[in-house]
């Protein structure tokens, strides 16, 4: 697209809103079909084949997009599909593209491809020229003959009178028959000769002589008949070299003006030395710039943990698991881990034993994002559980406890003023909301700081390895935006597993858990990704108005009869915080200093 267009799209709503739906369903069509399917369809529906020939090098820019939509779709096959999702694939061409590195030279794979082969030489078999045209052929090989049926194996001709075909097993006519069939093989290798002969367009190349067993060839036949009507094979075998060329030159003298014989040139001529006109000397410019490389994807989770984390896919949020003690590995969860003693188990909720681990925070969150919060209960609700638990290898037993912690979810007031999920309906709510926005100039260090004022724990960001200014877009998942009373929330739901006792999820036990995964850091970022939505969409937009808070949900500790005392993590950042936390993620580069 050129500039203009581009620049139009901020104006023309309508437009833009059809660009991001032709590129969302390229992007289902990746997930659902693979990447090679998904680039096809980008590539026919955007024209880019008609755009790229009308640039110069057109063909070659683009039998380099195919050549390197191959080698991606080699690269998201190995490994165990771990580059099949975009990033993980961005990340390979990434690494192939750095410079000098290992992974750039991407061996023979990788070499520059030839953007046509229409002025190349083509070698063809002659059944495969049927129906073709070339300036020039040549037949190097013409001299091939036919083989002679083995004597113990069946003898096919077809019968001259009737033309029918058959077969002969061992008949007392097996000689004869097997004349016939060495008269069709000759007709076919004629016709197959003939193909050949009749493919050039201004010159045709045959290489003759006293090949061994040439006689038997459809060329012998053609050009060694007899007069007498001796047969080709048996007077070629009784010719030297100058009666065989005195065949040709007769043929030749017959017709002049189409046939000419020649020697064999023992050696290459020399190629014919054209003057080439002086020219000055060029020379290529060089490049004295920089190419800044410091453009990248940010996440709330690569803020967190660093520049190495920076560049891991981000996903929707699902489940955490607890921190293990200082110097001590997290422990290995497996389905063993959750197993109590039976005394312990029968004191234990079930809904603290339903399973950990990010399988069950999958389920979570796909049960809460297809669910009707109006309607689920009864026997909807339980279809829904039992679909879950199926979708994600989760046992059938869990069925009623599922279903059980869905209806305190959606039952318990998350707010003084009644605030329910339960009265949310599909038009209020939008699931997975997923953002990109804009970074210019940030500094981690500088938004750490601003925490740190604020007493928000969000962990020591300037220990990060690349604590410089960052640009690019900062990417997430917002599990539930909803739409009540005119204010718009974020919800974010938590399957953690914090104890098996309902005080487990009291405000200490929610403090602890949200510093210790960071949760205010990326509800903040959460904050002004939605901030910056409601701006540009929001007729009259005010956040102290429109926005009304953050909600997190720790699933297993809600309860409604608590109320908003167990399991729910609610505040509302104020408008003065999050203008200059909107501030700190664009600011703007110093200005070069002049003289």
């Amino acid at each position: 697209w050129t500039a203009g267009e581009l620049a139009g799209l901020a104006s023309d709503e309508r437009a833009w809103d059809s660009v991001l739906a032709r590129f969302e369903g390229y992007r289902e069509t990746w997930r659902t079909r693979g990447f090679m399917a998904a680039l096809d369809g980008l590539i026919h529906g955007e024209g880019v084949p008609e755009r790229l020939r009308r640039g110069p090098e057109g063909e070659r820019r683009l039998t380099n997009l195919m050549h390197l939509a191959e080698l991606a779709q080699a690269a998201s096959r190995e490994q165990g599909g771990e580059r099949s999702g975009a990033e993980g694939l961005s990340r390979w061409l990434a690494e192939r593209r750095q410079p000098g590195s290992a992974e750039a030279r991407g061996g023979e794979a990788a070499l520059l491809r030839l953007e046509s082969d229409e002025d190349l030489v083509r070698i063809v078999t002659f059944h495969k020229s049927k129906g073709l045209e070339y300036p020039v052929v040549f037949l190097p090989l013409p001299w091939s003959k036919g083989l002679a049926p083995d004597s113990r194996a069946p003898i096919a001709f077809h019968d001259r009178e009737g033309l029918d075909a058959c077969l002969d097993l061992g008949s007392l006519d097996q000689d004869a028959h097997r004349a016939l069939w060495a008269e069709e093989d000759l007709a076919e290798r004629l016709r197959l000769f003939y193909v050949a002969v009749t493919r050039a367009k201004h010159r045709c190349v045959i290489y003759w002589g006293a090949v061994n067993q040439s006689e038997g060839s459809a060329a012998a036949y053609l050009l060694h008949q007899g007069s007498d009507g001796e047969p080709a094979a048996a007077r070629m075998s009784g010719l030297d070299e100058p009666a065989l060329r005195a065949d040709l030159t007769a043929l030749a003298l017959d017709l002049p003006d189409a046939i000419r014989v020649e020697d064999v040139a023992p050696e290459a001529p020399e190629a014919l030395a054209r003057p080439v006109p002086a020219s000055p000397e060029l020379k290529a410019a060089v490049f004295a710039g920089t190419i800044p490389d410091d453009w990248r994807l940010l996440s709330f989770s690569g803020l967190a943990k660093g520049s190495a984390a920076a560049r891991e896919p981000e996903r929707p949020d699902y489940d955490a698991l607890p921190a293990a003690p200082e110097g001590e590995p997290p422990p290995i969860q497996t389905p063993e881990s959750f197993v109590l003693p039976l005394a312990a188990a029968a004191q234990v909720e079930p809904v603290f034993r339903f399973p950990r681990g990010a399988r069950a925070g999958h389920c979570l969150h796909d049960l809460f994002e297809h669910l009707d919060f109006r309607t689920a209960e009864g026997p909807m609700l339980r279809q829904a559980a039992e679909s879950a638990l199926a979708r994600h290898g989760i046992e059938g037993h869990w069925t009623e406890t599922l279903m059980e912690l869905a209806t305190r979810v959606l039952d318990t007031p998350l707010g003084p003023d009644g605030f329910r999920l339960r009265g949310i309906g599909p038009e209020d709510r939008r699931n997975e909301l997923e953002f990109h926005f804009a970074l210019g100039g940030f500094d981690p260090s500088a938004l750490n700081r601003v925490l740190a004022a604020r007493a928000i724990p969000a962990g020591d960001l300037e220990s990060r390895p690349d604590p410089a200014r960052l640009q690019g877009l900062m990417k997430g998942f917002m599990d539930l935006v909803v739409r009540r009373d005119g204010r718009y929330y974020i919800l974010d739901y938590k399957s953690n597993h914090l104890g098996d006792s309902l005080d487990d999820y009291g405000p200490d036990g929610l403090a602890r858990a949200m510093a210790q995964h960071g949760y205010h850091l990326q509800y903040l970022i959460y904050t002004v990704a939605l901030h910056r939505y409601l701006q540009t969409r929001l007729p009259g937009y005010d956040p102290e108005r429109h926005l009304g808070g953050v909600r997190y949900l720790f699933l297993r500790g809600m309860r409604p009869e608590e109320g908003d005392r167990r399991g729910v993590f609610q505040t509302r950042p104020g408008r003065g915080l999050i203008l200059e936390l909107e501030r700190l993620f664009w600011l703007p580069w110093p200005s070069p200093v002049s003289g």
